[in-house]
């Protein structure tokens, strides 16, 4: 295979028209992100709309979580690593049900420029590997992956 790199969790490959393409398989569908939230503190303290619940709410949640890391060393380090410690705590479980229940894998084939996104499932492990073999090989030869992978971006 011409530039093929191999990773744990997914196959560089470049296509004849030297684009990176990325194949591998999805463990779960979704990934924790940084949510960035904006808080418009005008409307949390609202007083003149006679304390309506959201932005009584909105204060109080802003006031305790600005106490919880304020006031606990640790305390902080938790609200920041929620997610990520719900994350950890569920991917194995998911793993495990898709393992014990021969759920389908999501394979993907994406380009390094996030212009191109295919995605096809699989039953099995062997199953996925053989089909992220079959896609490189393709991509390798034609620069885009086998017929029966749907595009989604």
């Amino acid at each position: 295979m011409l530039d093929t790199v191999r990773w744990p969790r997914h196959v560089e490959v470049r296509g004849p028209d030297r684009r990176r393409w990325r194949v591998g398989r999805r463990w779960v569908a979704w990934h924790p992100q940084v949510r960035r939230i904006r808080l418009d503190f005008g409307d949390a303290m609202n007083v003149t709309g006679a304390l309506d619940d959201i932005s009584v709410g909105t204060a109080v949640v802003v006031v305790a979580l600005f106490l919880a890391v304020m006031t606990g060393p640790l305390a902080g380090v938790g609200v920041f690593f929620a997610e990520w410690m719900l994350a950890l705590l569920l991917v194995p479980i998911a793993v495990g049900y898709r393992l014990l229940f021969r759920r389908p894998w999501l394979l993907y084939a994406e380009a390094a420029d996030g212009r191109h996104v295919y995605v096809r499932s699989v039953v099995g492990w062997a199953a996925g590997e053989q089909v992220i073999a079959a896609a490189t090989a393709q991509i390798v030869n034609s620069g885009y992956p086998p017929e029966g992978w749907v595009r989604i971006q």
